[in-house]
């Protein structure tokens, strides 16, 4: 019966193992990922995304009516 209880927290434990390994790499492979813009993936942080700074230029006529 100790055996048993042995093998079983043995078993227990290998699992245990097994899960915190694939959640630690989980999670490297998520924080390498998360350096990498979803955007224009290019390596910055997301704030600093280049593409979300659109300079908006116009040409524009004196006497141009805005009522249009």
């Amino acid at each position: 019966m100790l055996e048993d209880f042995k093998s079983g927290m043995l078993q227990t434990l290998s699992l245990l193992m097994d899960t915190m390994t694939i959640k630690t790499k989980q999670d490297e492979e998520e924080r390498d990922l998360a350096m990498f813009c979803p955007t224009c993936t290019r390596r910055h942080p997301r704030n600093e995304c280049l593409l979300n700074f659109i300079e908006i230029h116009s040409v524009y006529d004196e006497n141009h009516s805005t009522n249009k």
